[in-house]
């Protein structure tokens, strides 16, 4: 039982490692980092107005 924990525990850091380290091609993170920024302010403007308009009246 106390290996298992041991292992995913493990498992745990090296994810952690993965995320704080230099990406390899750092040109094509930004580029999908700017399409995400970009899907997600764009697709928002529906619901926030529906929100705006219902806070307005």
């Amino acid at each position: 039982m106390e290996f298992k924990f041991f292992y995913h525990f493990g498992k745990y850091v090296l994810m952690l490692k993965g995320m704080f380290t230099k990406p390899e091609n750092m040109r094509m993170y930004w580029k999908e980092f700017m399409q995400q920024c970009n899907d997600i302010g764009v697709g928002s403007t529906g619901i926030v107005f529906i929100i705006s308009l219902f806070m307005g009246a």
